[in-house]
């Protein structure tokens, strides 16, 4: 998609032009998915985080700027919440093990 084009569907967008919106993230659901596989390694989690990714474009849409692309400002969005993602799925691992291992050794 061309700069104009992205420019002109962002602003519509923030107008409120439903159509616009979906477009937009028709662009980069696709790349969305693919980092969040890679991340993730797990198709199911991918989906989800996808989803989750794309609400919090949705939400965030009138703080983005224009000072780049709209894909790295969603790239940005992704890798920073697979980042809190995966953080928060080690400590829950963690969590889990040490009150596995307490069970055992009750």
């Amino acid at each position: 998609m061309n700069i104009e084009r992205e420019t002109a569907l962002i602003q519509s967008a923030l107008s409120g032009d439903s159509n616009s919106l979906t477009e937009l993230l028709s662009e980069v659901k696709d790349s969305v998915f693919n980092l969040s596989l890679r991340m993730l390694g797990n198709i199911f989690d991918a989906e989800d985080a996808t989803q989750e990714i794309l609400l919090k474009i949705v939400m965030n849409l009138g703080s983005f700027k224009q000072q780049s692309r709209f894909s790295t400002w969603v790239y940005r969005i992704a890798v920073n919440h697979l980042i809190t993602d995966q953080r928060k799925r080690s400590f829950q691992e963690q969590l889990t093990f040490e009150l596995m291992q307490k069970d055992l050794d009750q």
